[in-house]
């Protein structure tokens, strides 16, 4: 991240790997129970850090843009996949047992209309530890799956 603009000159994409990202972000071993809370992809700062890489990549190279995608298991669950859509992400990578349950939700999201209300989730949770709860409220009130 703190190189990403001499980065995004160079490649051609940029394929986040959502495990590894936490796990570096919260300097936690994911595979230690007693932390696996800690690893909420839709936290705060997560959400901020993977904001901030998608806007970058947006006007890299005089505005053309570098492609971002997402893998890794967080993906595979549709409110994540939801929030990830409604960050910018166009291509999620996952298991195949993801595929179908994602494709559902996104298949039903008014994406248009979920964006300004995940900035507002965004902009008025100041200091929650996570946004899962309201992010999931408003997809329960839409009648989506999650």
């Amino acid at each position: 991240m703190w190189q990403l603009d001499d980065l995004l000159r160079e490649v051609d994409f940029i394929s986040v790997g959502s495990n590894d990202l936490l796990q570096f972000l919260f300097a936690a071993d994911r595979g230690a129970p007693s932390l696996y809370s800690r690893y909420d992809i839709l936290s705060q700062p997560v959400l901020n850090l993977l904001d901030e890489l998608l806007v970058t990549a947006r006007m890299a190279k005089g505005g053309s843009g570098v492609p971002v995608s997402l893998c890794g298991e967080v993906a595979s669950r549709p409110l994540e996949a939801m929030t990830l859509a409604g960050l910018g992400f166009t291509t999620l990578s996952m298991s195949a047992t993801g595929i179908l349950p994602v494709k559902a939700l996104l298949a039903e999201l008014d994406l248009a209309a979920f964006q300004p209300v995940l900035k507002s989730i965004r902009g008025t949770t100041s200091g929650a530890a996570s946004l899962r709860d309201p992010i999931a409220a408003w997809a329960r009130e839409q009648g989506l799956a999650v």
